[in-house]
């Protein structure tokens, strides 16, 4: 099983049942939003300005995951992908952590 990367906050919400996990998903969506994202109401999501990564807002399952977004099929532009996405990912790191 793989582990999703999640809002740090959005995961103490669901685990001590407390708060309002929409209300932190959207004041993260803002900041995102000031920092250049778009957001795809199809989606459900804002996406990064160079596509790179995906912050879901309005998608259950995955509300409060961070996720890579472009992929390629040819392996080196994959993996240089990866590596972009991994630096983007940087950025936000900290508010971040791991559930599985």
């Amino acid at each position: 099983m793989s582990q999703s990367i999640i809002l740090k906050k959005v995961k103490e919400n669901f685990i001590h049942r407390n708060g309002n996990t929409q209300e932190v998903i959207d004041a993260y969506v803002q900041k995102l939003i000031q920092d250049g994202w778009h957001k795809v109401p199809i989606e459900g999501a804002v996406i990064s300005q160079d596509g790179l990564a995906i912050f879901y807002c309005s998608r259950c399952p995955y509300d409060g995951q961070m996720q890579r977004y472009k992929f390629s099929r040819i392996k080196e532009e994959d993996e240089c992908l990866e590596q972009q996405y991994q630096q983007l990912f940087q950025r936000y790191a900290d508010d971040f952590t791991t559930w599985k």
